[in-house]
């Protein structure tokens, strides 16, 4: 039993590094660590996706930075602003909109990190930097 649980993860593991070696945005990379996502669990197959994880954990920061910073400006200065001026709609509605697009964003990136970490995100140290910024965020 143990050795065919193990031929099985190493196949597994070379199916997985092969997927995330032909990404070639990390939104396909993220796509194959959500397809995967159950099985991160495994040591071998944690092992096989740690320099990816990486890599995609400090584009996800990136990304929360970003919009961070766009939350931060105004909304009358932003492009949303002009934008709904055009189509007539209030002020207020707008922000409102607008608030709710970055809140949908931001949970969006939050489903990135826990596809890239597993199940059980909120116990590694870079899901709990991540979560502790995206609730000071919100």
């Amino acid at each position: 039993y143990d050795l065919r649980v193990d031929r099985v993860e190493t196949q597994i593991t070379a199916k997985l590094r092969d997927k995330l070696a032909q990404a070639q945005s990390a939104n396909e990379m993220l796509r194959v660590f959500s397809k995967f996502n159950a099985l991160f669990f495994k040591p071998k197959i944690r092992g096989a996706i740690q320099e990816y994880q990486a890599h995609l954990l400090q584009t996800v920061t990136k990304d929360i930075e970003a919009l961070r910073k766009k939350f931060l400006e105004r909304y009358h200065l932003t492009e949303a602003s002009h934008m709904n001026k055009l189509r007539d709609i209030p002020n207020i509605s707008g922000k409102i909109m607008w608030a709710r697009q970055i809140e949908r964003k931001l949970n969006i990136y939050m489903d990135r990190v826990k596809d890239v970490l597993g199940i059980n995100w909120e116990q590694h140290q870079e899901g709990k930097q991540l979560k502790d910024m995206g609730e000071r965020f919100q």
